[in-house]
């Protein structure tokens, strides 16, 4: 693991208790991020309604706290739950390791949805045509799209383009 997401001790590495401050991370791996998003789109190579959206809930409990649909009600932080679940789950394959199912385990559940809104920000100093290209389709302009973005990223020029702001898709 990089050593900013690692806290050594001996040879084990356990994750770092905080990192990032904001709660967002860039995706480096290309793979990961042509499914997540979170690549550069050079305005005209890719059309912007191919742009697709979709957030995702994470939820942390025991599994017979679940129901048919939905999640639980958080009673703490995902990494407390998650901490919490390693110990849990651990005793109990200890205490039964013939069983397979265990409906007090602590288990995460990903629930997906599509974003229904585009949404869009231009960059300070992007021009009026950026900022229409941006902002089509019905992108409601949104300043907090690029809270997860440093001012650093924000600044680089990957690929010899220049930030001009983000759009964010919707639907599947």
């Amino acid at each position: 693991a990089p050593s900013k997401f690692c806290e050594r001790s001996g040879i084990f590495c356990r994750p770092a208790k905080a990192w990032s401050s904001t709660g967002w991370w860039t995706v480096s791996d290309t793979q990961l991020s042509s499914v997540v998003g979170g690549r550069p789109i050079s305005t005209g190579k890719q059309p912007l309604h191919e742009v697709h959206g979709m957030s995702m809930n994470l939820f942390c409990g025991r599994k017979i706290d679940f129901g048919s649909t939905g999640g639980v009600a958080a009673h703490m932080s995902l990494q407390h739950c998650l901490q919490d679940g390693v110990r849990t789950n651990s005793r109990l394959r200890a205490k039964e390791p013939w069983k397979l199912f265990f409906p007090e385990e602590v288990v995460v559940v990903a629930e997906f949805s599509e974003l229904a809104e585009r949404h869009c920000q231009p960059s300070a100093d992007a021009s009026s045509t950026h900022q229409d290209e941006l902002c089509q389709l019905g992108a409601a302009p949104n300043s907090d799209l690029s809270n997860h973005l440093s001012a650093s990223r924000m600044a680089s020029t990957i690929g010899g383009g220049k930030f001009k702001g983000l759009h964010s898709g919707a639907g599947y």
